[in-house]
């Protein structure tokens, strides 16, 4: 059995993600005690939002359909991309709390994961040097 690297890059950034965006949805409180205060904590539900929904799709997908649509695929990185450069640029900067640079080279190895897969495979353009990798029928 082949091993499927774009399922265990799905499965972390899935768990990653829905954890990321459940926690100040359940309990704001405990996580400004850990990252710091919010002054915009419609903006913190925001992003929650998101995460949490692009977890799920991850998980699910991964976990019950044994498949990373290329669509997704591209979701994933570029959102993990955009959040990676955002909390370093901001944590080096000092603007926020130094627990994000953390999140960001999380996210940053997200996206790695996801630029190496595409290189490898061609999961993220659809193109694969070998036939029939790479690409589904629904990518077609």
């Amino acid at each position: 059995m082949p091993k499927r690297w774009d399922l265990r890059v799905a499965i972390a950034q899935g768990a990653y993600d829905a954890f990321g965006g459940v926690w100040p949805l359940v309990g704001m409180d405990a996580f400004e005690q850990v990252t710091g205060e919010k002054t915009e904590e419609w903006l913190v539900r925001t992003v929650a939002g998101i995460l949490l929904f692009l977890g799920g799709l991850l998980l699910h997908d991964a976990l019950r359909r044994h498949r990373i649509d290329r669509g997704l695929r591209l979701m994933a990185c570029g959102i993990s991309g955009v959040l990676a450069i955002v909390a370093l640029v901001s944590s080096i900067g000092g603007w926020i709390s130094w627990l994000y640079f953390i999140d960001g080279l999380t996210h940053l190895s997200f996206t790695i994961a996801w630029v190496v897969l595409s290189l490898r495979n061609g999961v993220l353009t659809g193109a694969s040097a070998r036939p029939g990798i790479g690409r589904t029928a629904e990518d077609r």
